[in-house]
């Protein structure tokens, strides 16, 4: 999980120098993101995971289970990182850049939250 969230941050930085370099337009950057960027299934299957977030611990807290909050941390790094491996991130269209990056913030929203609430430190 660590290391899935620290390809995130670096994925994150790599994409912010490219719209940076690319002048990238704040309008469009603040525009609403289309999903027909996030149609592959493995982008599908991780936007499911992460879905599951509030509920997860909502659940682990009830049934005092925290095996059940980090079963889905581990998924929702499994499910990155096929999407990671399947898809490029960092491509040259703004719009599906814009998008991607979007899910990989996502992602490392939940891995950040979710390490910390386990009590484990990020990488930096």
């Amino acid at each position: 999980m660590q290391y899935t969230y620290a390809r995130t941050l670096r994925l994150l930085e790599k994409g912010q120098e490219i719209a940076t370099g690319a002048q990238d337009d704040a309008a469009a950057a603040a525009a609403p993101l289309p999903g027909l960027h996030l149609s592959g299934p493995e982008a599908w299957a991780c936007v499911k995971t992460l879905s599951q977030f509030e509920e997860t611990v909502a659940a682990a807290v009830q049934h005092n289970e925290p095996s059940l909050f980090v079963r889905m941390l581990l998924e929702v790094a499994k499910q990155f990182n096929r999407f990671y491996h399947h898809e490029p991130i960092l491509v040259d269209d703004p719009e599906a850049r814009r998008a991607k990056l979007a899910l990989t913030s996502a992602v490392s929203s939940v891995l950040r939250q979710g390490l910390h609430i386990i009590g484990i430190q990020t990488p930096a």
